[in-house]
């Protein structure tokens, strides 16, 4: 997989939210292993820091459904979305 794609939207250009998550995400594994190792024990990643990583995720997934790149089905026999 090509990484510049990962941080390309459907329309082809790149995603700042995308960029964002990726380095903040591969910032914080690289920090707790190297801690780990050092320290020769496994660290709590700190709940700010997953907090953080939350709101990256959901910030993006509502961006997502803000542009419209996800639309909901109502399947014929429920009335539920579809795929759920």
């Amino acid at each position: 997989m090509n990484a510049a794609r990962f941080i390309e939207e459907q329309n082809g250009k790149a995603s700042a939210v995308r960029l964002i998550l990726l380095l903040w995400g591969v910032g914080v594994l690289v920090v707790w292993i190297i801690a780990s190792v050092r320290s020769n024990a496994l660290h709590e990643i700190p709940e700010s820091v997953v907090v953080i990583l939350g709101l990256l995720i959901g910030g993006k997934a509502v961006q997502r459904f803000g542009e419209g790149g996800v639309t909901l089905r109502q399947d014929a026999e429920g009335g539920t979305p579809a795929g759920r």
